[in-house]
């Protein structure tokens, strides 16, 4: 696709700039061909149903910004050309498509680790914890009976 380029035509400065440019042509050349051939589908056809959608977006948004540099090496505003409005439309289910995609990617809670998280974080008494309960619960019957006992002398010693 490249044509060979006379070093005559340009001017010294553009001349690498143009072989350059050139090369990124024939670059684009052997995309497309593979799209043409149809490799780019039976490899896109692999992958997961977003990152296919995601593909296909992929390279129609890259044809269609083809499409847009050739209007403007013709002269032709893009602006003003259906192009733009088929770019935005584009762009806006890309955007859809990332949405998605980071709906997927966000993390997830798993149930049964959360659990198990819970259920350790939470004390279980032991046997040995239930009889120092059991001595707890004794000692603050004992106290609150004594509580009672030395209110009830504080009466009686009032009274008298």
């Amino acid at each position: 696709m490249a044509s060979n380029v006379s070093d005559e035509a340009l001017p010294p400065e553009l001349l690498d700039s143009v072989q350059e440019f050139n090369s990124l042509i024939d670059e684009v050349d052997n995309v497309l061909n593979q799209l043409i051939d149809n490799e780019f589908a039976s490899q896109v056809d692999k992958l997961e149903r977003l990152d296919q959608v995601k593909a296909y977006l992929v390279v129609t948004y890259a044809m269609n910004s083809l499409f847009w540099m050739y209007l403007s090496t013709q002269g032709i505003a893009p602006k003003d050309h259906p192009v733009k409005q088929e770019l935005d439309r584009i762009r806006k289910y890309m955007n859809k498509a990332q949405a998605l995609y980071d709906k997927r990617k966000a993390m997830k809670v798993d149930k049964n680790a959360a659990s198990r998280f819970i259920k350790n974080a939470l004390h279980e008494p032991t046997k040995i914890d239930e009889s120092k309960s059991n001595n707890n619960v004794k000692t603050s019957r004992k106290l609150h009976k004594a509580h009672k006992k030395a209110k009830k002398r504080k009466m009686d010693d009032s009274r008298s």
